[in-house]
């Protein structure tokens, strides 16, 4: 009868250690799905960054990033193509004083930045930097989006 005992106590450690090596497959799976969203999301912002929408996403990065450093002189730092897009500086800056409640003006850098898409804001003395880059916001974001995508993809 003991060993019956020893038997059936070693057949359910043998049962939980399958039952956790699968559920430690199935995460792995599932990590890996949500990496692959991850991917295809990127691939799909590059694409977007060829479109007419893009340029009012730049805009609007900029508005955002303008407002929340409180105007002053600002440097804008971008994709090389990007800085083409944007056609009216002094229009945008207008909107940021606006908003602001401070005076604004607007030029890009001469050097320009590998990402994505989106911007860098900075004041002119550098004290103040707002990434509003497509990577940082997606970095900044991550746990949420990510849960997001595991419940699409699992649920």
């Amino acid at each position: 009868e003991t060993e019956m005992k020893v038997i059936i106590e070693l057949e359910k450690q043998k049962i939980a250690s399958i039952n956790l090596q699968a559920r430690r497959e199935i995460l792995q799976k599932q990590e890996e799905g949500i990496k692959q969203a991850f991917s295809l999301a990127e691939e799909e912002l590059k694409k977007f960054t060829t479109t007419a929408d893009y340029v009012n996403i730049l805009q609007a990065l900029i508005l955002e990033a303008g407002v929340a450093i409180g105007g002053g002189n600002l440097i804008i730092k971008t994709r090389k193509e990007d800085a083409a897009k944007i056609k009216d500086l002094t229009a945008l800056a207008k909107q940021i004083s606006s908003l602001s409640g401070e005076n604004c003006s607007l030029k890009f850098s001469k050097e320009p930045i590998q990402t994505i898409g989106g911007v860098i804001l900075t004041t002119e003395d550098q004290t103040i930097t707002i990434n509003n880059t497509f990577a940082s916001r997606l970095k900044k974001n991550y746990r949420t989006i990510r849960t997001e995508v595991a419940k699409t993809l699992f649920e």
